[in-house]
C-alpha cells in the first residue's frame, strides 16, 4: 500500500503525516498528467499560517513562567483527547510549550513533537548534553534575531529557510518523485520572491491571512476558496495509531532489533504507545519516532 511505498523509500526522518495524502494525490495526478503546480511557498512568503496574526502576542508569552507552561502541558498530556483538527485543546498544549522563551523560538517550539522535558525522556542519559548543546530552535532564533529587529521578519525568514525546504519541500518533493510525478512551485520563483519580501507586513495580514492573494483571487475564483479558512493537509493520524496502524507501528518500535533502542528509552517509548492507545494525544511523538526507525532501517538496509 501507500505507506509501504513510502516506508521502504524514505532516506531522511520526514516528521510530517501529510506525506501520506501527498503521495495518494500525486498518484492519482500522474495517472492523467507527467507535471503538477503547487502553491507550496505562499504560506511563508505571504503569511499564511494563523499565528503570523497573534504575532503580537509573542513578547506577552515570552514573560510567562516556563513553569506554567510546563504544568499546563504535563497536565494536557494526561487528558484524553479527541482527534479533532486544531482543537483548543490541542493548540493550548501546544503554545503552552513555548511560554518563557523568547519570541522568535515561541512558534517553531509549538509546532515541534516534544518540549525539552520530553526530549530528556526520550534519550538515553548518555545524550542528555548532547540534546541541550543540539537545540536547534534556540540557535535559529540567535542567528535571525541578529538579521532583523522586526519580529515578522524574523520569522517569515524562519519559516522560509528553514520549514519550507526542510519539511515542505521535501515531503512533496519525495511523495511526487515515488511516483514519477513532477511538482513546480510557481510562487518560489525569485521574482515573486522578492516581490514577497518587499511587501510591508501589514498587507499580508490585514483583514485576513494572505490578503494581497485573497484580494487577486476575488472574482477569478469561487468565493467559498477564497474566504475559505485555512486548514492543513491533515489525516487521522492520531485515531489511525490506535487503529489500523498500531500493531506496525508498535511491533517495529518496540522489537529488540528496533535502530531505535540504543538511542532511545524504551520504556518511555512504551508508556507513549499505551498512554495514546487509551486516548490520550501523544500522535506527533509516536509518528516523528516510527518515521526515524523506519529510516535508520533503510540506511542499515
Amino acid at each position: 500500500n501507500s505507506l509501504d511505498s513510502i516506508e521502504n523509500n524514505i532516506d531522511e526522518p520526514i516528521n510530517d503525516p501529510s506525506i501520506i495524502p501527498t503521495y495518494l494525490i500525486s498518484k492519482f495526478a500522474k495517472e492523467s498528467v507527467k507535471v503538477v503546480l503547487s502553491g507550496d511557498g505562499a504560506d511563508e512568503l505571504f503569511s499564511g499560517y494563523a499565528p503570523f496574526k497573534y504575532i503580537f502576542l509573542l513578547k506577552f508569552l515570552s514573560i510567562i513562567p516556563k513553569s506554567l507552561g510546563n504544568a499546563i502541558y504535563s497536565y494536557s498530556n494526561k487528558l484524553k483527547q479527541k482527534d479533532n483538527y486544531m482543537s483548543f485543546r490541542f493548540l493550548l498544549k501546544q503554545v503552552s510549550k513555548g511560554f518563557g522563551y523568547k519570541s522568535n523560538e515561541q512558534i517553531f517550539r509549538w509546532m515541534s513533537s516534544f518540549s525539552e522535558r520530553d526530549i530528556k525522556q526520550l534519550f538515553h542519559s548518555k545524550y542528555f548534553n548532547f540534546c541541550s548543546d543540539a537545540n536547534i530552535i534556540k540557535k535559529l532564533g540567535v542567528k535571525y534575531g541578529k538579521e532583523t529587529k522586526n519580529l515578522h521578519d524574523q520569522i517569515s525568514l524562519m519559516f522560509y529557510e528553514n520549514y519550507l525546504p526542510e519539511d515542505i519541500l521535501m515531503k512533496v518533493d519525495r511523495a511526487s518523485m515515488y511516483n514519477s510525478l513532477e511538482v513546480r512551485s510557481p510562487f518560489l520563483d525569485k521574482d515573486i520572491v522578492k516581490f514577497a519580501f518587499s511587501i510591508k507586513n501589514n498587507f499580508k495580514i490585514k483583514d485576513d491571512n494572505k490578503y494581497i492573494l485573497r484580494k487577486l483571487s476575488t472574482g477569478k475564483l469561487p468565493n467559498s476558496i477564497v474566504k475559505r479558512k485555512k486548514h492543513g493537509f491533515a489525516l487521522p493520524i492520531g485515531e489511525m495509531l490506535r487503529t489500523s496502524l498500531r500493531d506496525r507501528v508498535t511491533d517495529n518500535l518496540l522489537s529488540e532489533s528496533s535502530s531505535i533502542s540504543s538511542i532511545f528509552n524504551k520504556k518511555y517509548v512504551e508508556k507513549l504507545l499505551y498512554e495514546h492507545g487509551k486516548g490520550r494525544d501523544h500522535k506527533k511523538k509516536i509518528w516523528a519516532i516510527y518515521i526515524l526507525e523506519k529510516c535508520l532501517q533503510n540506511i542499515a538496509s
